[in-house]
């Protein structure tokens, strides 16, 4: 029982800290350490990263990049988080012994990550409120996220001028992540 209240109070203080880290993003108080980084290379080091749970899980990773290098002006550590976010997502909630894509697309103003699964749970179909601060997939889900998560990823990209959609059809879920080539002018 003691251990039970130590694993809450951690818990309870992540997920405070999650939450003020949000509200800094969305106010603009957090500044962005732009370098000019391989955005392919950080890909792989997410991907590798994150290799074990996907095998733990039982789960395909099918992975599509470009044959060229995609140089962008990043915050590799923030951009590090979002990656792995959304692959630890979908290692956590994939189907076991499904597939999992990762692709990235360079486009001519912009490169988009697309990350697509099949969830092992019942998603609601409002693909927004996903996002939203504490929105979860599947409100009778008892798993260890705190709903901050994909409202962290989506913060953390709109500082750096992109933009994340999130799809759902039926029990394929869908991430399009997009990234601007270029630094957006009011965006610092």
């Amino acid at each position: 029982m003691f251990l039970s209240s130590i694993k809450k109070s951690a818990r309870m203080k992540q997920m405070i800290e999650d939450l003020f880290e949000v509200i800094k993003m969305d106010h603009g108080d957090i500044k962005l350490n732009r370098t000019s980084i391989n955005f392919l290379e950080l890909c792989e080091q997410v991907i590798a990263e994150n290799s074990e749970l996907f095998e733990q899980n039982k789960l395909d990773l099918l992975i599509k990049l470009p044959q060229t290098p995609v140089t962008l002006e990043l915050d590799g550590n923030q951009i590090w988080r979002v990656l792995e976010n959304l692959l630890g997502n979908a290692a956590k909630y994939s189907l076991e012994s499904s597939r999992v894509h990762f692709k990235v697309e360079e486009l001519a103003e912009e490169v988009q990550v697309i990350l697509k699964n099949i969830s092992k749970y019942l998603l609601d179909e409002d693909a927004e409120k996903l996002v939203e601060r504490f929105g979860r997939g599947d409100q009778s889900r008892h798993s260890e996220g705190n709903g901050l998560g994909l409202a962290i990823v989506d913060s953390i990209v709109k500082l750096h001028g992109g933009t994340v959609k999130i799809i759902i059809d039926g029990d394929m879920f869908k991430v399009i992540l997009t990234l601007p080539k270029q630094l957006v002018d009011n965006i610092e």
